[in-house]
């Protein structure tokens, strides 16, 4: 298993106490909201910024507490089949967007980081009948 980059899971047999990533804790008691909104202005699709803003909230800043939900529990609340959570977490641990520490035999740690954006992502136009298009839909 990959380990010394951001990018890859971990062993959590490596974890060390207050080993944390460093780019994601920011001092004070707003963190979660600074995160969130990191990730409403990311390049990334939308299930990305769901999975992410779902570890965001699971994560206690304030005690350095990662996100340890299971991936059941991940499927309930975000509506995913398995097949679509795994690859979401690929592409966020590929991107840095998650630091993920292996358990075996029980869910992951997964702390929340500030990563790079997605190479394949497109802002979408928004359509010809949207506001504010209203005399171009007219044919004005």
């Amino acid at each position: 298993m990959k380990g010394d980059s951001l990018g890859h899971k971990k062993s959590w047999a490596s974890f060390k106490k207050n080993d944390f990533p460093p780019v994601w804790f920011l001092e004070g008691t707003s963190q979660g909201t600074y995160l969130t909104k990191f990730v409403f202005m990311a390049e990334l699709g939308k299930l990305e910024k769901l999975y992410l803003c779902y570890v965001a909230a699971m994560t206690n800043f304030q005690k350095k507490s990662p996100c340890y939900a299971s991936r059941d529990e991940m499927m309930n609340a975000l509506s995913m089949s398995k097949d679509t959570l795994n690859r979401t977490k690929k592409k966020l641990i590929e991107l840095d967007w998650i630091v993920c520490y292996e358990r075996p035999g029980t869910s992951d740690y997964q702390f929340p980081a500030l990563g790079r954006r997605d190479p394949d992502f497109q802002w979408k136009n928004p359509g010809r009948k949207s506001r504010g298009n209203k005399s171009e839909s007219q044919g004005d």
